[in-house]
């Protein structure tokens, strides 16, 4: 049986109670494999099999690669910016010529909120001025009917980005898609809502789908061991617009064990 550890950031201490991983780790103790936790990039980590990269950071910090260069196997080693500046193809400028919807995120994944929380900022994600917000609400990214319509702070804040608003249009909903990975592992499905911002309680209907080949490929681009992407089809071509390594479950926990049933094989790549 294989020793598997999972690294987390020094002062998480939430991935017990809100991440996929949480449920996979559980499967893979009953296989009889040793799973255990190590937090932070320094110390004495114990010996493992493989070591998975579970930080929960939009850039993982340099401190972190001599910690890797320890274990044989690194899940999610090669994959350290997940920032929408390196992920996005989508971002537009105040110049640009497009003239359709845009949706404001920060640059940073989830809003900047996993920063804050390891740096214990103050989270303030409601009426502060566009030249300085550094955090939004990821359930309610803002959109604007056109690049005019953006206001000048927001072009000038390089916390902030703007992308070309994508989504898939179907029987009077709006629809996106996620496709979740682990090794070989791999499964996607549909989300739709009356909203432009799918996120949470937006959801009317989720349904299963194929996971395209073009989604795979970048999946493979990224470098994503373990993880999702977040994408919908447009003109006949996967666009993808997030990247997460620390993918979260949702709130029916009957749901995340079945998540995590069908990515938990994956782990045996790596062993």
């Amino acid at each position: 049986m294989a020793r598997i550890l999972i690294c987390l950031h020094e002062r998480d201490r939430r991935w017990r109670s809100n991440s996929l991983i949480f449920h996979m780790a559980r499967i893979w103790k009953r296989r009889g494999h040793a799973v255990g936790a190590w937090r932070g990039a320094h110390g004495e980590p114990p010996p493992a099999d493989v070591l998975i990269a579970h930080i929960d950071l939009t850039r993982i910090p340099e401190a972190y690669g001599a910690l890797f260069e320890r274990f044989p196997r690194v899940v999610n080693g090669g994959v350290s910016d997940i920032s929408k500046r390196f992920v996005s193809d989508n971002l537009v400028g105040p110049s640009d010529a497009y003239a359709g919807r845009v949706i404001v995120k920060t640059d940073n994944n989830y809003g900047g909120i996993p920063e804050a929380f390891h740096a214990r900022h103050q989270l303030d994600l409601e009426d502060q001025p566009w030249a300085t917000r550094t955090h939004l609400k990821p359930s309610s990214y803002p959109v604007f009917d056109s690049i005019d319509d953006v206001p000048t702070d927001i072009w000038t804040n390089e916390a902030l980005v703007v992308e070309k608003y994508i989504a898939e249009r179907v029987e009077g909903s709006w629809s996106t898609r996620i496709a979740f990975f682990c090794g070989s592992r791999h499964f996607s499905y549909r989300m739709f809502s009356p909203e432009y911002v799918l996120k949470g309680d937006t959801v009317t209907r989720i349904e299963p789908a194929e996971t395209p080949p073009d989604v795979i490929a970048l999946r493979d681009r990224f470098k994503l061991d373990y993880g999702k992407l977040d994408y919908v089809i447009h003109d006949g071509r996967a666009i993808v617009f997030d990247v997460a390594r620390t993918p979260g479950g949702v709130a029916d926990q009957q749901v995340n064990r079945e998540f995590a049933a069908a990515l938990a094989d994956g782990i045996d790549d790596y062993l």
